[in-house]
């Protein structure tokens, strides 16, 4: 019997299941080209569409779908792949994340829920991104951006290959051009444009930093990338390492069902993965600003977020990044008026869920920030409640007073209904979840974390100590020798502290106008200028971001052990508003146009975060990505010498032998061969204190004639060292025993 398929909500359902057993054949047959591209589309947006149409979100603005979706979609096989791992484990199954039974159960769920959507959802299933539609001069201005990402790829393929950095200087340069020419077209503004364009220089910033080098580089990021080839070649997830990483999902069950599924170089996945998926911060951004201040300034308040170093180092930070763009989410939906309260707790929980698996130190500062914010809501409607009462008593007449009642019980509606989403219960099941998952599960991040805050607090000994909060922070307070004599370095310090100068600008005056509405009740209209438009529960939570920074320098521990890098980039999510915010209230005052003030900061912010700066000034220090020299570049860079000789090692060595070398010798040995624990990285440095063992020489140690010591400065080898026997040697990485 022939089955007839008359609506068009039934053609889609069939093109759905038609790309899904396309994507399953893609895979099966190991299709090249196909089946990474139809891998990646199945598992980074089918799950999250769907979930946005059973959560009734499909209403929602293009974009915010979008980044919804991509989302959600990580919820999903961040929570479903450890399940899957989970039972099929206890089910005697030795290999739950192999490729076999991911396509099976992911298949089998994904049809469970077209089922459960086309039987209670009457809108037909929408893929509005491919019905975008743009006119001639759309077009045109998307040409430039366009060609962004391929100057991107090719500039640093080129780099690697010859150290030519003319095409990434030129990209740097145009990305900020482009950027002039859009806040200050004298015409209609591209408006619908403004989400397409911001992905596109994200995705071409961040690629930058995930091409450098056909190997992982970094610090961190090799054992956790160390930990993603154990989860992949075991084909499960368990405890591998005993220390925090295990407790990050985002970097060893995650890359692990994306690998199962694409198969492709591991190296380029880990590299590249987590580059794709924070590529879409800068559109939360937009999206959240979008709500306080006009579309152009949600566009420089998101570029402003796409020029931090911590969006540029992406690769380097995968799972605290992972972490980052859950919390933009959270606060995305958190700050969305058209999400019902029942959906947006929902979504609160889930988000804080990944957060969670993803960076453990990260989920430790969201619940720090979740108690300020009680405290901060608490205080605030408190003093709200006692305005109200006071207002009607001052009042002679009791109309009157029963208006003004009516004006500020609707002005703090939203403290009252802050405090509902963000409440006591809403933190205790937080940390429940942070201390099970943390504690009982992974067993090391929690005592650690608890550890961690002990130390903070002795810490205070050090309050007067500038040098004890780390090199960022005394940077910041200019405290080094470059800042007195390059150029760039001076323009990087003065665009930095204007950066935060307008953010202060702009919580200030959002301070002052909040002081004002709550002091004149009988008075209250609603809000004029964007400052005003700031709502308390933002407001609440860009307090409580303040005050994180400011317990960082207050605990110079605390900016050890979590950066102030790192914290700064979070906090960011919530305070990039204000940046045009703080610019607007300039232009009030100073009569200049809002948009030079801030474009001008962004362009010399932008080009000093990524390098670009030292380069055009003909000055040494710039990024590793636009050159060879440096220490980034001596600790960090992975040739392929290296790396054949680190694989060479592993598959010839005796176990039992010992390995020397410098102090990043066992990370890289750990990345590039899997060797780890047999490293010793110390002895090098002592005389006569080398037994018989394996010494591996990079091509750092060899061209220089040095070793790198655990505080990072060069020290030139012992003569009596290559007296050693060599065994290998490929003319860039030397092996000798």
């Amino acid at each position: 019997m022939a089955i007839i398929i008359n609506s068009l909500k039934q053609k889609k359902v069939v093109l759905l299941i038609v790309l899904i057993a396309a994507m399953d054949l893609a895979v099966l047959l190991d299709i090249p080209v196909l089946r990474q591209v139809l891998g990646f589309v199945f598992l980074t947006f089918i799950p999250g569409i769907l979930l946005v149409r059973l959560l009734r979100l499909d209403k929602l603005k293009i974009t915010e779908r979008f980044v919804l979706s991509i989302g959600l979609s990580l919820f999903f096989s961040l929570f479903f792949g450890l399940l899957l791992n989970s039972v099929y484990f206890a089910l005697g199954y030795a290999a739950p994340l192999s490729t076999d039974s991911l396509i099976i159960s992911y298949n089998a769920i994904i049809i469970i829920l077209i089922i459960i959507d086309y039987k209670t959802n009457e809108e037909d299933l929408s893929f509005s991104i491919l019905n975008f539609r743009i006119d001639t001069r759309e077009k045109t201005l998307l040409l430039l951006p366009t060609i962004f990402p391929f100057l991107s790829i090719s500039g640093m393929h080129i780099m690697n290959v010859t150290n030519d950095n003319k095409i990434l200087l030129l990209l740097l340069v145009l990305i900020p051009v482009y950027v002039i020419i859009i806040a200050n077209l004298n015409k209609k503004k591209p408006e619908r444009l403004y989400p397409v364009i911001l992905f596109l220089v994200g995705i071409s910033v961040i690629l930058i930093f995930s091409l450098r080098s056909n190997h992982i580089f970094g610090m961190d990021v090799h054992e956790e990338y160390y930990l993603f080839q154990l989860t992949s070649l075991n084909q499960q997830w368990q405890i591998y390492l005993n220390n925090n990483l295990d407790s990050c999902l985002s970097i060893s069950l995650l890359p692990t069902i994306y690998q199962s599924f694409m198969r492709i170089n591991s190296e380029y996945l880990f590299k590249i993965l987590f580059s794709l998926m924070f590529s879409i911060s800068p559109l939360i951004i937009y999206i959240i600003s979008q709500k306080y201040v006009d579309k152009l300034h949600a566009f420089l308040a998101s570029f402003f977020f796409v020029s931090l170093d911590g969006f540029n180092i992406t690769p380097l930070w995968a799972r605290i990044n992972m972490a980052i763009l859950f919390f933009a989410l959270v606060i995305m939906i958190m700050n969305h008026s058209e999400i019902d309260y029942v959906h947006k707790k929902v979504l609160f929980i889930i988000f804080s869920m990944c957060i969670i698996v993803s960076h453990y130190s990260t989920s430790f500062i969201y619940i720090f920030l979740s108690i300020i914010i009680i405290i901060e809501t608490r205080i605030i409607y408190s003093a709200l409640i006692l305005k109200q009462y006071a207002e009607i008593l001052i009042r002679n007449h009791r109309k009157y007073g029963l208006v003004d009642r009516d004006k500020a019980l609707k002005f703090s509606y939203h403290a009252k209904a802050y405090s509902r989403l963000v409440s006591i219960e809403s933190v205790v099941l937080i940390f429940i979840l942070v201390f099970f998952w943390n504690s009982q599960v992974t067993g090391v991040a929690f005592s650690r974390g608890t550890k961690f805050v002990i130390l903070a607090l002795e810490s205070l000994s050090n309050f007067f100590i500038l040098e004890a909060r780390g090199d960022i922070v005394s940077a910041a307070f200019g405290q080094s020798e470059r800042l007195h004599s390059l150029i760039s370095t001076k323009l990087i310090f003065i665009s930095s502290w204007a950066t935060i100068i307008l953010i202060f600008v702009g919580i200030l005056d959002t301070s002052i106008g909040f002081i004002k509405r709550v002091s004149a009740f009988s008075e209250y209209e609603e809000p004029d200028l964007p400052n005003e438009k700031v709502g308390l529960e933002y407001f609440i939570f860009s307090l409580a971001c303040c005050i994180m920074l400011a317990v960082s320098l207050i605990l110079p521990f605390v900016t050890i052990g979590y950066s102030m890098q790192r914290q700064y980039t979070m906090s960011m999510v919530l305070l990039s508003p204000f940046l045009v915010l703080g610019a607007m209230t300039i232009s009030r005052i100073a009569k200049l146009n809002s948009y030079w003030i801030v474009t001008v900061v962004l362009v010399i912010f932008f080009l000093g975060n990524n390098g670009a700066l030292y380069e055009l000034f003909g000055e040494q220090g710039g990024s590793i990505t636009l050159n060879s020299n440096g220490l980034q570049y001596d600790i960090w860079y992975i040739n392929d010498g290296d790396n054949r000789a680190a694989k060479w090692l592993a598959k010839e060595r005796d176990p039992h032998q010992k390995i020397y070398g410098d102090f990043v010798t066992d990370r890289w040995l750990m990345s590039q061969a899997g060797i780890r624990g047999c490293v010793d990285t110390e002895s090098l440095f002592i005389q006569n204190e080398k037994d018989n063992g394996y010494v591996y020489m990079r091509s750092y140690n060899i061209i220089y004639n040095k070793l790198i010591n655990s505080t990072y400065h060069g020290c030139h080898i012992d003569n009596q060292l290559f007296s050693r026997y060599k065994i290998y040697n490929n003319g860039y990485s030397q092996v000798m025993l």
